[in-house]
């Protein structure tokens, strides 16, 4: 799944708050320019200069800034970010107002950026691995279709020796209804996201 996250202008920065995780190791991070690809840890950091490629790294040792000179090359920025690893964001720093514009979440789904030349800017992309919502509810489907079907056989039987299994069912359906309504919140609000990030774009 690919959606537009923004549009950066000369002078216009990205900014990425994993350059410590980069650096330990635990978020992989590439660049390829012009079909050249490169590690960020190995083949571009360095403890010399700290700036190679329009790239910059803070003091502090946790952002690093991608900063566009020119309208020029497309690059493709690869990430790979843990599972348990949260608040990493990208954000798009503007020139013109000294100040953080957009704001999206570096997640495991996070695949890569993408900048595509435009006419007088960057397109930036984000690629994420897509949520299988309908797996997920084909699942849910599937669990309580056993449940419904167990609970016809159970019928057949004296209740003194269905009571454990039918206390246990009583255990089971409000957690398949809270799954079913935190799937439909979770559908929502990533919905909501791609919504607000391709209005943002517009």
């Amino acid at each position: 799944m690919s959606v537009e996250f923004a549009k950066i202008f000369v002078k216009d920065s990205i900014k990425l708050n994993i350059l410590r995780e980069v650096m330990a190791g635990k978020v992989k991070l590439g660049f390829t320019l012009n079909n050249s690809a490169q590690n960020y840890a190995s083949d571009i950091h360095s403890e010399q200069t700290r700036v190679k490629f329009n790239i910059s790294e803070d003091p502090a040792g946790e952002i690093l800034t991608i900063r566009v000179f020119m309208i020029d090359l497309p690059l493709k920025i690869s990430v790979t970010v843990p599972e348990n690893l949260t608040g990493k964001n990208i954000s798009i720093f503007r020139s013109s107002t000294k100040s953080i514009e957009n704001t999206h979440e570096l997640t495991s789904r996070t695949q890569a950026i993408e900048l595509i030349p435009s006419q007088e800017c960057y397109i930036v992309k984000i690629h994420e691995t897509p949520i299988e919502p309908a797996t997920l509810q084909r699942e849910l489907d599937e669990i309580k279709s056993r449940v419904e079907s167990d609970e016809e056989i159970l019928r057949y039987y004296d209740d003194n020796d269905t009571q454990a299994i039918t206390k246990l069912f009583s255990e089971i359906k409000p957690k398949l209804s809270q799954a079913e309504e935190l799937l439909r919140k979770l559908i929502e609000a990533r919905e909501a996201q791609i919504a607000r990030i391709e209005s943002a774009t517009k």
